[in-house]
């Protein structure tokens, strides 16, 4: 029982988040290597400052809306480190798929079918609002005024598709190695919790 659903389901859920994580780093580095994010970030810079953050921001808080735990990883890139942290605080407000059918759940049971769909669509724009907040509030709290950010424009050009694989394959094992075993110990943990005590007269 703690081989099957205890060390192979903590793998299990850890190996279920490689794809979706391969394909988001997959578009995250070629948009970087192509030259459009550095001119992504610079457009969004002010808009990103009245919320207390860099334009170094942008791109983990849109990454959260695919999946937040490779969005908090994106973090590291941030090189203040006080945005860094208010950054990766925020991220869990950004909703992803993994909350819509829970959301979806919640619309069916409570709302009728002319407004549920209504109702979804303004809790992910109640959790982008709710991240604002909370990144001006953080931003209370901090000693040093903002620093400036400083952006070099790259030219535009096709990038390496060998360099985008292997990038992302590179970040991915590192997903596997830092976040993956947390999720591993973590599902060990559970079993443990849902296993005692235990007694085998006992049915379900």
């Amino acid at each position: 029982d703690l081989l099957l659903n205890g060390i192979i389901s903590g793998v299990g859920s850890a190996l279920v988040f490689i794809p979706q994580i391969f394909i988001l780093y997959v578009f995250i580095i070629f948009f970087e290597e192509s030259g459009y994010i550095s001119r992504a970030t610079l457009l969004i810079d002010r808009l990103m400052h009245k919320i207390g953050l860099h334009a170094e921001s942008f791109i983990p808080l849109i990454s959260g809306f695919g999946c937040n735990v490779p969005a908090i990883l994106l973090t590291r890139t941030i090189k203040n480190k006080k945005n860094r942290i208010i950054t990766a605080l925020i991220i869990p407000m950004m909703s992803c798929p993994a909350k819509l059918p829970v959301y979806v759940l919640l619309g069916n049971l409570f709302f009728s079918p002319y407004i549920k769909t209504f109702v979804i669509c303004g809790i992910y724009f109640f959790g982008i609002c709710v991240g604002i907040i909370c990144s001006k509030l953080l931003n209370v709290f901090r000693k040093n005024s903002q620093e400036c950010f400083i952006n070099e424009i790259q030219d535009y050009r096709f990038p390496s598709l060998f360099r985008i694989f292997k990038d992302s394959a590179h970040k991915c094992s590192h997903f596997l190695k830092h976040i993956g075993s947390v999720i591993v110990v973590a599902s060990i943990f559970l079993w443990v919790l849902g296993y005692f005590p235990h007694d085998n007269n006992l049915t379900r």
